[in-house]
C-alpha cells in the first residue's frame, strides 16, 4: 500500500500477508475504532474464470487495524467483518448513520444483496 505524502511523494507500506490470499476489488480506509488514524476494510474475490483456472475465494473480506504510525495489524476473525462470495463494492454512507458512536458500513454483492455492519468503539 502506499501513503500520499503530497508533492508525488508516497510512503510503500507492507501489508499482512494475509490480504494477499485473494484478489481484492473494494477498500474502504475509515477511522472505525476511532483512535485517530485511518484503518481499511477490504473485500474481493473473483468467480468468473475458466475451470481449469479454478476460483479465486480465499478471503472472506478483510479488516486491517491501523496500530498507529502506519503499522498494520490483520485480525484473523475480521473483527465481525465475514462474507462470502464476491465483493465489489464497500459503500461509506456517513449521513446520520452514527449510533452511539457506531459506524455502518454496507457491503454490495453482485447482483442484488446488501449487508450492513455496525462497528461499535468498545468504551472500557
Amino acid at each position: 500500500m502506499f501513503i500520499n505524502k503530497g508533492e508525488f511523494k508516497f510512503e510503500s507500506i507492507k501489508l499482512p500477508k494475509e490480504v494477499q490470499f485473494s484478489p481484492t476489488m473494494a477498500i474502504l480506509p475509515y477511522d472505525f475504532d476511532k483512535d485517530g488514524d485511518l484503518d481499511v476494510l477490504m473485500g474481493g474475490n473473483l468467480f468468473g474464470v475458466k475451470p481449469e483456472m479454478g476460483r479465486y475465494d480465499s478471503t472472506y473480506g478483510v479488516y486491517i487495524e491501523n496500530l498507529g504510525n502506519n503499522k498494520f495489524k490483520f485480525h484473523e476473525d475480521g473483527k465481525g467483518f465475514f462474507i462470502k462470495g464476491e465483493i465489489r463494492e464497500i459503500i461509506n454512507n456517513e449521513s446520520e448513520l452514527y449510533v452511539f458512536g457506531s459506524f455502518i458500513v454496507t457491503i454490495a454483492i453482485p447482483p442484488d444483496k446488501f449487508l450492513t455492519f455496525i462497528f461499535i468503539k468498545n468504551s472500557i
